[in-house]
């Protein structure tokens, strides 16, 4: 009896462990299955995608040509971008609901067929003069344009600047801006209070998530109100040049977007214009020294048929610094603590360079933004949270970042991060192996988009920008090979204060204050000092490339143009927030602890206030020398 009972138990746990198995076998199947069906509906969606790209083009003999290239370029960024949009969406929603919903809405908007649809009549440009004059384009202020009529060239005024607050009397920045900046608030007002109500039904760190709501939202409406600030001939972009030579002579570098002289763009929008066209299938000459960084005009031109380049960039560029000040935020809160990433999420709020560029529908915002954003993203999707979470991502989310990296690159020149990516996943012990398969695919993305300009379309590509590139390669080389020790003792005697020197320049001296000080608080955080070296790193080594190369842009040396290192701001930042924060505390600690938080106020209302001033005609060097490190006339 003893032992039929124990075999009988012995049977059972037999049984039972056999069933576990069964259960786990079936749960892994399914999760299979699943991943085989998103997969598989995934990929039709991509493919029903491309199909309709068709119906966008004109395929008319005389312009064939153009609609092929504008739906090559188009079909391929549309599928690494949905591939992309899913998988991230994945990461971030738990109801598929969401993923799909969203996924759907983008790819829809991302391949609306126009022609089939009859919606061509709706086209922005439709039978709208776009004027261009070489002469006046290569002169020191360019012949206005319009995008709604032909404005007659007898009657253009010299443009002048438009500063507050007279600008305010006519409000003619842009047609209807009351109304774009009205919608805009409406919609952040409408996802406030949705981001409130769900928060209520979380009770969990309801105060915090509070917090955190209203700071996302105040800074919302910082950007907002620092967007409306800048537009048209206030500018950054626009009015330096007014600067170039004396006031009276009112020297402009512009162009008019828009008819009764509103929508003034820096008059380099003529290459830009060029690359959306290129992917609307517009029978233009593409300027192809900036085809690398054609990424921001193909997400532009989804909305510019229907509203124009200037108001599309505008609201892209908005979205984009707002995203850019949540990913600092949350970087912050990853790396020190919630304190620091609001202060950090602030910095970026009154950032320069994203001031300089808000209203100007170029590429260069965007570039900006994509390093704060792919930096929180290889955080997320490689990494985790905090300095001792050590993950193991899967290598999906490698093949994952390595596609935004991908994009990213055809942003703005991002090779430098490449650099920075590496040593980061090594510090946070990430799979080397992974590493190289995510920098790999996303060099093949980049390669992949010029290869079809090149072995598809047979474009030749301009070398301004190459030719550059090579004739500094081989000045270093030459101050190697040739061993000219003079030479080099030289420029490295002046290396780290003209660097430091032109961070001055793009961060007006405060931030670059209190990152410096930081530097000393940090000595018992040895893991935010190897970060912060990290982040400072791409910008380091692009400016030691250019400054030992001597490349040149014109007749000026591109090292002496600081807002190229503009790109270190997030390093900056941190290491300024970190003062603020440790500043704060021993304040609080030893005197009384309102002292702390008054001197914080104090110097972040200033930040605020010397990143604006300009607007009203104040202080207008200071973009200029965000610029130009020398020159002008005040």
């Amino acid at each position: 009896m003893a032992n039929d009972k124990y075999s009988s138990n012995v049977f059972m746990k037999f049984d039972n462990k056999n069933t576990l198995y069964s259960q786990i076998s079936l749960k892994l199947q399914r999760c299979k299955n699943n991943k085989f069906t998103e997969h598989r509906w995934l990929l039709v969606i991509i493919f029903v995608g491309m199909l309709l790209h068709l119906g966008r083009y004109d395929w008319g003999t005389e312009v064939s040509q153009y609609s092929l290239r504008g739906f090559l370029c188009s079909a391929y960024f549309f599928s690494i971008t949905i591939y992309s949009l899913f998988f991230l969406l994945r990461n971030i929603f738990q109801q598929k609901k969401y993923i799909w919903g969203l996924t759907l809405a983008f790819a829809t908007l991302f391949s609306l067929p126009y022609r089939w649809l009859k919606l061509e009549r709706f086209y922005y440009y439709r039978e709208r003069s776009f004027f261009y004059d070489k002469n006046d384009f290569l002169s020191h202020w360019a012949q206005p344009w319009a995008e709604d009529l032909l404005i007659p060239k007898l009657s253009n005024p010299i443009p002048i600047t438009n500063w507050l607050p007279g600008a305010w009397k006519n409000l003619n920045d842009m047609p209807r801006e009351a109304l774009f900046f009205i919608v805009l608030f409406a919609m952040g007002l409408l996802i406030f209070v949705i981001c409130l109500k769900v928060n209520e039904k979380h009770p969990q760190n309801r105060v915090q998530s509070r917090r955190y709501i209203y700071l996302l939202f105040g800074l919302f409406l910082i950007i907002l109100l620092q967007s409306y600030l800048h537009l048209s001939l206030r500018s950054p972009y626009v009015y330096i040049t007014h600067f170039g030579r004396p006031p009276e002579q009112n020297q402009l570098y512009v162009n008019f977007l828009f008819p009764n002289y509103e929508g003034a763009v820096n008059a380099d929008v003529i290459i830009f214009r060029a690359l959306e066209n290129h992917f609307m299938g517009m029978s233009d000459v593409t300027y192809t020294s900036d085809i690398r960084r054609a990424y921001p005009f193909y997400v532009s031109s989804q909305l510019s048929y229907f509203i124009g380049m200037y108001k599309s960039f505008l609201f892209l560029n908005i979205m984009l610094w707002f995203f850019s000040c949540l990913c600092a935020y949350l970087l912050g809160k990853i790396w020190w603590n919630q304190e620091v990433g609001g202060y950090m999420a602030f910095f970026v709020g009154c950032g320069p360079g994203f001031i300089m560029y808000v209203a100007q529908p170029m590429m260069y915002l965007s570039g900006f933004a994509a390093i704060v954003i792919i930096i929180y993203l290889f955080e997320r999707l490689l990494i985790g949270t905090g300095f001792k979470n050590v993950s193991k991502p899967t290598m999906g989310n490698f093949l994952l970042f390595g596609c935004i990296v991908g994009l990213g690159s055809l942003v703005y020149d991002f090779f430098a991060w490449y650099v920075f990516f590496l040593l980061y996943g090594l510090f946070r012990r990430i799979s080397l192996k992974g590493l190289m398969v995510s920098l790999g695919v996303g060099l093949s993305i980049y390669s992949g988009f010029l290869w079809i300009q090149t072995g598809v379309l047979h474009i030749t590509l301009s070398t301004s920008n190459s030719g550059r590139i090579n004739e500094s390669i081989k000045n270093i080389i030459s101050l190697v090979v040739q061993k000219r020790i003079g030479s080099i003792y030289t420029l490295t005697l002046n290396f780290f204060g003209t660097y430091l020197n032109q961070l001055t320049h793009v961060f007006f001296v405060v931030p670059v204050i209190l990152a410096l000080c930081g530097i000393f608080l940090i000595r018992n955080k040895p893991q935010i000092r190897k970060l912060s070296f990290l982040l400072l790193l791409p910008s380091l080594i692009s400016f030691a490339f250019i400054y030992f190369g001597g490349t040149k842009f014109g007749s000026f040396l591109m090292s002496s143009f600081p807002r190229f290192n503009y790109s270190a701001y997030l390093g900056i930042y941190l290491l300024a927030s970190g003062m603020l924060y440790e500043g704060r505390k021993y304040l609080s600690k030893k005197v009384w602890p309102w002292v702390g938080s008054l001197a914080i106020w104090i110097i972040l209302v200033f930040v605020f206030v010397l990143s604006n001033i300009d607007a009203f005609g104040f202080l207008p060097q200071l973009y200029y020398h965000f610029y130009y490190t020398s020159g002008g006339y005040f």
